[in-house]
């Protein structure tokens, strides 16, 4: 995994639909999106390619599942959004999940970013990471570089070729090809191509639904679409959906 987050338990949900647990960048706001990498770039939820977004939170216990899809500008959809009556209800035993990363707001869980480069550091194992804004203004846990080569991690979705180093910080530049997409996900319908917020993504081709689900109740069938033969999901469909998908009653899809 590129070092951002470190997914919790829900994260899995969402990274059993990209094919694929962290070969993409991916992020936005907590969620069970999946883990969050290192650099900056658009936010976004889940995506049928594992959406490549690098900037965002956690992926955690607490926050929503789902969300935009490809990139950060994706219309909102229904969610898995836990309960809290405390900021506690939300935390999970990391630095960068535990109970000063949230809020309880109108009884859901708010994620409030990292707290501190050495919340960051600690967490990553890496000293280069700083906690600082991000597009959207939360902080986030940023790795900074010299070079392109410090961005890097062992994925061709994540290799030298799919970064920059602008400003001394990590910033994605997405998928380069097909191929690329095709070999990271051991799936020949992939295609590369520019998500919602521009950034090359990759995305699972269809003909129907079927093409695009995984072994998940948030992640089957009546989870997904396929338009213009691209697969395209549509969030949860009940609170029991989220609650036996995240395997917690506080949760609610709303």
């Amino acid at each position: 995994m590129h070092p951002r987050l470190a997914p919790a338990a829900a994260a899995l949900v969402l990274l059993l639909a990209c094919g694929d647990s962290d070969t993409e960048p991916s992020g936005g706001s907590p969620s069970t999106g999946g883990a969050g990498s290192g650099g900056k770039g658009a936010g976004g939820g889940p995506s049928a390619g594992g959406g490549s977004s690098a900037g965002g939170g956690p992926s955690s216990g607490g926050g929503e599942t789902g969300g935009a899809g490809e990139g950060g500008s994706a219309p909102l959809l229904p969610a898995c959004t836990l309960s809290c009556a405390s900021a506690n209800d939300c935390a999970t035993a990391s630095q960068l999940t535990d109970a000063d990363n949230w809020s309880c707001d109108a009884s859901r869980c708010e994620y409030q970013g990292c707290q501190s480069d050495l919340e960051c550091q600690q967490t990553y194992l890496n000293a280069n990471y700083v906690c600082e804004p991000g597009a959207g203004g939360l902080p986030i846990c940023t790795l900074s570089c010299s070079t392109v080569n410090d961005c890097v991690s062992a994925s061709q979705l994540t290799d030298a070729d799919n970064w920059s180093c602008d400003a001394s910080r990590c910033e994605y530049q997405g998928c380069q090809s097909d191929s690329e997409c095709q070999q990271t996900y051991l799936n020949a319908n992939y295609v590369c191509e520019p998500g919602a917020g521009g950034l090359p993504t990759c995305t699972l081709s269809c003909s129907t639904a079927n093409d695009c689900v995984s072994a998940s109740v948030l992640t089957d069938a009546d989870n997904w679409s396929c338009d213009a033969s691209r697969c395209e999901y549509q969030g949860c469909q009940s609170d029991l959906e989220c609650q036996q998908g995240l395997l917690n009653a506080n949760y609610v899809c709303e």
